[in-house]
């Protein structure tokens, strides 16, 4: 069960740093990296995820499937039981954005690595709780949120890594048994640009188009020019 053993530590590089470590020396599936500060938090393409003092979680999750994964299906699930999660804790509108962040109310909340050893995945979780906005740099707090701020009271950190637990615990249950093609649905109903305008960078190329949704494989569906692209990789920028 994901969260049966938690690990807390005071202060790390980053939380997914200490999983890999553990997870080589055989750490076991379900077991959870807790930290207070990340020195180098990480998030995608090699971006700085900023978490002031032991305001925001900062969490990873060691996963071992039964067989070959690909980890990008992974992110998913665990992005729709992070905003399944959440819902318990805000009354604001929970979003996902293509591939791995949540938003709260049109900001981004949460942000969320994968990463894949050997025979393992560990899943990033960073999740701005009650941190405020004057504590963020200036361009980050132009685009990112926090329960606090959205929702003007301070919450308990572990209240809310137990219910992640327990949901994530859920999904990827169902996700082992059945692949993620029953997950289709149930993401595109949580999509924050299914049916907008955006900008899609990878490799320095930028391609523009309408998100259709995502296919079974967890591509992003891309209208563009009047043919569809399967968009398995990006940078995602809402256009309008």
């Amino acid at each position: 069960m994901i969260g049966f053993k938690i690990h807390h530590y005071k202060e790390v590089t980053s939380t997914n740093d200490v999983a890999f470590e553990l997870a080589k020396k055989g750490s076991a599936h379900g077991e959870v990296i807790v930290a207070n500060v990340q020195t180098k938090g990480r998030g995608r393409i090699g971006r700085v995820w900023e978490s002031p003092s032991e305001k925001n979680i900062c969490m990873s999750v060691i996963l071992r499937p039964k067989g070959s994964v690909d980890a990008s299906p992974l992110t998913l699930v665990a992005g729709i039981a992070v905003a399944d999660a959440l819902k318990n804790f805000t009354k604001g509108e929970l979003k996902i954005k293509w591939p791995n962040d949540v938003f709260l109310n049109g900001k981004k909340l949460c942000g969320i690595l994968t990463e894949k050893g050997d025979d393992f995945v560990v899943v990033g979780i960073g999740i701005n709780i009650n941190s405020e906005k004057k504590e963020l740099s200036r361009e980050v707090s132009a685009l990112a949120t926090s329960l606090k701020d959205e929702e003007k009271k301070t919450f308990n950190l572990e209240d809310i890594i137990k219910k992640i637990c327990e949901e994530l615990d859920n999904y990827y249950n169902m996700f082992a048994v059945d692949g993620f093609e029953p997950f289709v649905t149930l993401y595109n109903s949580w999509s924050l640009i299914n049916n907008r305008e955006v900008a899609v960078t990878f490799n320095n190329e930028v391609t523009r188009g309408v998100v259709l949704g995502i296919d079974t494989s967890g591509a992003l569906l891309l209208m563009t020019g009047g043919i569809i692209k399967n968009i398995i990789a990006g940078d995602v920028t809402l256009c309008s």
